[in-house]
This record gives structure tokens, sequence and C-alpha cells, in this order.
């Protein structure tokens, strides 16, 4: 028997001096509720644990549009809101500002739509943009969640790497001694997966999207309360653009339990993805030698002090041992990237003892970073590398210093650029064929910036040119090696 879903309209409390209309979408698990009014976010609410997650004082934008000269536009802008109430045996609504005359954009619409599932406790958000008359958005935020109710044991999960968490996110977003902060990570990037989970003793809270084309976006936490959004970085072509939609939607779930129920609701949808289905270890192109290595070591230095101890392991553990192979380089750790050759001992001691390594059945991979060119060595003016780096709107580069008792900057390089994967591609073809090492370890590989030099060939912004570019080098190395 199929349970039923509740739409339609109703009241929340009164407001000023008139009472707000809302349109409600509900189902046996969640209850999402939209101001007719502006647009906002009245409710979301968990239906099992009747808890309510967004608190009714001071509701926030649901959307900002941010312009590349630096001016935001929101709801309030507009002079005309409609909320389209659901239809009889539909599950979503649709709410269209519009009337931005006032704001220089005379035939701005923007349009979101808020679906909610049949029976699960899954609401899928879409925003779209159009008449933009070629001016361009650097970016859309949406959906805004705000000011979000706490609640007893509240916590912020975020997987970026192997996954963060903290009980105390409104104390770092809203320090007594200073303004309210904003905390932000880019997907693809350190996000390992696309998602955001804040959940407490009474219910949790899903900030997801389901992108598979692994465009830019940008998951945040903000204060002033508690927040949560999600940034849709739009990629800026030669061509003058009349509207965007970001292709994918964002999910927002309830459910009950912690980080590890947000996560599987997610595996439930990523493990049907092509990154799986086409996985190298899934379709079998993983050596044999990595699957089945028993113990990694992380070591760094010339050889002798990281291959004689790998192999003496080796002997005592009775396991297969491989190496992770750190500061092999001959240039400054963090410092002098990607001027990697000749290696720190020599490049014949070092191919030497890479191959009595391997006759000991010990693999190394070595470090390169990926992205970093150090902008006090001679290769970075020698090579003009500038050119080729990473720039922010204003055309500026943005220094990177990892290493803290130098303190020298280093320029992330636009993996859009045929250049830099060139200049990688060559490096990394050297050591894996000449050096003879069984692989590389490409450092800060997730890493997804947004590049906005137009010179590079690349949209401006947003997009999926750094991943392309990233699977072009990658294929590269291989047809090298």
């Amino acid at each position: 028997m199929r349970r039923p879903v509740a739409l339609g309209l109703a009241f929340i409390a009164f407001t000023g001096q008139a009472y707000s209309q809302v349109v409600g979408l509900s189902n046996v698990a969640l209850r999402v509720k939209i101001d007719s009014t502006d647009g906002s976010v009245a409710q979301i609410a968990d239906v099992k644990s009747d808890h309510e997650f967004l608190s009714p004082v001071d509701p926030i934008p649901v959307w900002f549009i941010e312009f590349m000269d630096g001016t935001v536009l929101s709801p309030e802008h507009a002079t005309s809101c409609t909320v389209e109430s659901p239809e009889s045996g539909r599950h979503d609504c649709v709410v269209t500002w519009s009337g931005f005359d006032k704001a220089g954009h005379d035939s701005l619409r923007v349009t979101a739509t808020v679906t909610v599932a049949p029976r699960a406790s899954e609401s899928r958000w879409r925003i779209a943009v159009s008449g933009l008359g070629g001016i361009a958005p650097r970016r859309i935020i949406f959906p805004r969640l705000g000011p979000i109710a706490e609640q007893s044991g509240e916590t912020l999960a975020v997987p970026q790497w192997i996954g963060e968490s903290t009980t105390q996110a409104r104390t770092m977003l809203n320090p007594a001694s200073g303004e309210s902060q904003r905390r932000e990570w880019e997907y693809p990037g350190t996000l390992s997966m696309q998602f955001l989970t804040l959940y407490g003793d009474e219910a949790g809270l899903l900030l997801s999207t389901d992108d598979t084309a692994l465009k830019a976006k940008r998951f945040a936490v903000f204060g002033g309360g508690l927040g949560m959004e999600v940034s849709h970085l739009v990629p800026v072509g030669k061509v003058a653009q009349e509207n965007f939609d970001p292709g994918y939607d964002v999910l927002i779930q309830t459910f009950n339990g912690d980080w590890y129920t947000a996560a599987a609701l997610y595996r439930e949808w990523a493990m049907k993805q092509w990154w799986v289905e086409q996985s190298r270890v899934r379709t079998g192109q993983v050596p044999d030698w990595v699957r089945d290595t028993g113990v990694w070591v992380w070591n760094r230095g010339p050889s002798p002090g990281v291959l004689g101890p790998a192999i003496a392991l080796q002997e005592h553990a009775g396991l297969p041992v491989s190496v992770f192979w750190h500061w092999w380089h001959g240039c400054a750790y963090d410092v002098g990237f990607p001027e990697y050759l000749p290696p720190r001992e020599g490049a014949e001691p070092f191919r030497e003892a890479v191959a009595d390594a391997q006759t000991h059945g010990i693999n190394a991979i070595v470090y390169m970073n990926q992205r970093l060119w150090g902008m006090t060595t001679e290769s970075w003016k020698e090579r003009d590398a500038a050119r080729y780096a990473v720039k922010q709107p204003d055309g500026s580069i943005a220094p990177e210093v990892y290493n803290t008792f130098v303190k020298a900057p280093s320029a992330s390089m636009c993996m859009g650029t045929e250049f830099w994967r060139d200049t990688y591609a060559t490096l990394a073809e050297e050591v894996v064929c000449d050096l003879g090492v069984s692989g590389i370890y490409m450092d800060q590989a997730c890493s997804s910036l947004a590049c906005y030099d137009p010179s590079h060939g690349h949209p401006l912004g947003g997009g999926t040119y750094w991943m392309e570019g990233f699977k072009a080098l990658e294929g590269d190395i291989r047809d090298r090696c």
C-alpha cells in the first residue's frame, strides 16, 4: 500500500503585523515548508523525532548570486516572489523571483524547485537562473539553511580528507572576541565526498549533492548562529551567458544517528557511480604488488636510510613491504618543487638502490607534488611559470607556504594548461622509466582550484576543466611509462 504524501498550504507563527503563508511538502518522514512571501525556508523537520532543524527567528536568504565584479544579489532585491503550490499527485513546488530592475538586472529570473521524495526523508533542491544578459556570475549559493536550531549533542562532521568532526561548531563560528566566521571546503578537492552533516541527540541533517560530472563547488558552514550552504562555481566562457543551471541536485535529508549513518546514506548513491564501477581496483588494473602489500613504510631521505630498513622489516615481519618515499629529491622540501631531479644522492646511486630493493621484493613510490611550483626557484623565472599559475579573479597569484622554516612561497599551477601537464608528465617519465621506481605519489591530486586566467583557454572559475586536465595528465603519464 502506498504511503500518503501531504501537500498544500499552511500558516506559521505571527510575525510583525501579518501572518506569513507557507507552502508545505511532507511525507511520513519529512516536513518542508517554504515562505511564500520571500521564498525563504520556513521549516525542515524530521517526522520520526519531531525535531525542527530551523529556528523560526530571522530566516536567512535561501540564495545569493555573486557576480565577477563583486556585487551580490539576493531575494531581497526582487520585487516579485511567487510560489507555485504543488498540484495533486505531485511532490514539488516551484519558487520564482523576478523584478530585479532596481539592482540593474531587468530580465533576471531565479527559479528554485523543491521536491520531496514520496516516502524517504529526502528532499531535492535545484536552482536555475535566466536572463543574465551576458553578465557572468562568479558563483551561485543555494540552498542556504539557517539559523539552525541548537540541540544537545550537536556535532558537525565534514569528510575532509579522512574526516573531521567537532562539537564546538557554534563556538568556532561565533567567537566571543570577533565577527562570525565561515569555513568552506571544495569538492572535488579536500572533501573526499560531496556532503556535510550536522547531527545531535534528536536528529541529523545531511546536505549533499549528486553531481556525477565533478563540477567545481564549495560546501560551507557559517556563523551568526549556525548555517550551512552550497556554492556552485559558474564556468564563464567566451560567449556571453544568458542562463545557468548547475546540472545536479542538492539533497537535504534528515536521519536518526551520527556521521556513520550520514555516510551510509551517501554511500547508497555513491556506490552506483562511475568512479566506483570503473575504478582501477574493480577493473583489475592495480598491480599485484600494490594489492599484496602487507606493510607500507613512510620514510624520507637518501636510499640507505629508507630501502635498507624496509628490506630488514620485510625479513623480520614475514610480510610484503612497500615504501612511500619522501624527500628523495634534490630540491628543498616544499620550497624547490618541481626541481626534483637529480635525486639527493645522485641519479646512479639512486637507480642502483631502487633496482637492488626490487630484487628483494621491495617496491617504492616517490613523492612528487602535482601542482606546486616554488616561486623562489630558478626554473620559476627561466620558464616564466607565473603565466601558467592559477589566478584569482583580480589576476593575482595566491602564494601558498608549507615549509615553516624558510617560509618560501609556492604557487599552484593550473591543471587546465598543457604547459603544466607536460612539465609534470616529463618529470614523472624520467623518474619512473629512467630511475626505475614503481610509482609516484601525486600529492594534492585531490585539489581542484578555480582559475580566472583567460589566457589558459579554459572557462573561468567553475566547470570541469581541472578534473579533465588531471585525467589527461594521468593518462599521459601512463602512456609514457
